[in-house]
């Protein structure tokens, strides 16, 4: 399996051709730029997921995603994310459980998705 690196800098360059040439681009030409897109967001979901036992609700593959950077405590941290993208989240009360669970790398994300340590979104005003 490829690294995460080498699987986004192959993206990128696929992205650019897709964006630059979508307007000049028809019927099969399209096609095969937006299945190289697919395939290669496909593969890199599986990279990051990589390891991640099936949804211990519905027993579908999870997908993971690298969410972005946050600040935390004065450093800058990557978020990754393993999640069923079948399953809807949970609600009990006020609180918002999705089928997901976060990590400061791929590997730990996982981590946590194995061990069922699923992410709260946080409370929700009740109406």
């Amino acid at each position: 399996m490829r690294t995460e690196k080498s699987i986004n800098e192959e993206l990128e360059k696929a992205l650019e051709h897709y964006r630059s040439n979508a307007q000049n681009l028809a019927g099969k030409s399209l096609a095969a730029s937006n299945k190289q897109v697919r395939d290669l967001r496909r593969e890199l979901s599986d990279a990051i997921s990589s390891g991640a036992k099936a949804c211990p609700k519905c027993k579908n593959p999870p997908v993971g995603m690298r969410r972005g950077d946050v600040a935390l405590y004065g450093t800058v941290q990557s978020v990754y994310e393993i999640g069923c993208a079948v399953c809807i989240p949970v609600v009990k009360g006020n609180t918002r459980t999705s089928v997901s669970s976060v990590g400061t790398d791929a590997a730990s994300a996982v981590k946590n998705w194995n061990v069922e340590a699923h992410s709260t979104d946080g409370k929700i005003d009740q109406v």
